[in-house]
């Protein structure tokens, strides 16, 4: 009997060992199974990686040659512009700026050079006037003020010798001849001295000394002018102002030209007139019109060529 329970034992242990076995076989198996579904798990990520690349390179690679295409095209149709449009476009450029024209500063700035002054106004006479009809001393005065010395008086230039002239200023003959021909063309300068008013300019070493004395009266002309328009055509430039001058007598005399040998139409009512008007109202009922026409010069700079009337022939 001992020995019969003792087998049984054995037996016994004999399954339970290959219980554990079994377990440890299936333990295998399935560890087997996740390590293949890690493994396929791996894969698949690093495929859907390789993926993404293949795409992000194929991507990158087709935008470079886009990019590359398009650029070819530009050159290509700039090629083909350059060289059938090229030209007409500069000429339109061109056209554009000069259409654009001379700006109204700049017009300003002429008209300046012909503006009235408080003595006179040469440049509005009844008939044409150019340079050979111009006095000298005319266009000397123009420069005088220009320079403003006719705006200096004794006591701003502190002056306190009144028994005396006073130097205002100099003007170097060199200088003043350049500024004239540049405004009038070919001006000459001929004589040794030129007064404005009270004012005398004498050369002396090849300059102009400018003196003001006192005395005198004051003068009861008075000259209205405004630039009214202006047109830019072929290197030429007509500027159109009105312009009439008055004395202030007691009985008041209008008159449309600087040497005042025509009346003005309407003149009783000036007196009036004088208080109530603005400048252009004034101008516009009194005034005549007149044409200034600057011509361009070898540099392309404007100068004075001549004036006169509008409705002159």
């Amino acid at each position: 009997m001992p020995e019969r329970k003792k087998t049984s034992k054995t037996k016994n242990k004999i399954s339970d060992v290959k219980k554990e076995n079994k377990t440890l076989q299936e333990q295998e198996k399935t560890n087997e199974i996740e390590e293949n579904l890690f493994k396929e798990e791996v894969d698949l990520k690093e495929s859907s990686i390789m993926d993404d690349k293949i795409k992000k390179n194929s991507y990158l690679k087709n935008m470079f040659q886009t990019i590359i295409l398009i650029c070819a095209c530009i050159c290509i149709i700039y090629g083909l512009y350059t060289l059938f449009f090229k030209k007409d476009d500069n000429k339109t450029t061109n056209n554009k700026q000069y259409e654009q024209g001379i700006q109204l500063k700049e017009v300003n700035v002429l008209y300046s050079y012909i503006s009235d002054t408080f003595l006179s106004s040469p440049f509005h006479e009844t008939s044409e006037l150019t340079l050979s009809e111009i006095d000298e001393n005319v266009l000397f005065d123009e420069l005088i003020i220009s320079k403003k010395f006719n705006e200096e008086t004794y006591e701003s230039l502190g002056c306190v010798d009144y028994d005396q002239p006073c130097k205002v200023g100099e003007i170097q003959y060199d200088e003043a001849l350049s500024e004239l021909k540049r405004r009038y063309g070919n001006v000459n300068l001929t004589r040794d001295n030129y007064s404005y008013g009270l004012m005398t300019c004498n050369k002396t070493d090849n300059k102009y000394e400018c003196y003001i004395t006192l005395g005198g009266i004051e003068s009861p002309i008075n000259n209205v002018s405004n630039m009214t328009n202006y047109i830019e055509t072929d290197g030429k430039l007509e500027i159109y102002d009105k312009y009439f001058t008055y004395e202030l007598l007691d009985n008041v005399q209008c008159y449309t030209d600087n040497s005042r040998t025509e009346l003005c139409n309407n003149q009783e009512q000036l007196q009036n007139d004088l208080n109530k008007l603005t400048k252009e109202q004034l101008l516009d009922k009194y005034g005549k019109e007149y044409v200034h026409t600057f011509i361009k010069d070898l540099d392309g700079n404007y100068y004075w060529y001549s004036s006169k009337p509008t409705n002159s022939n």
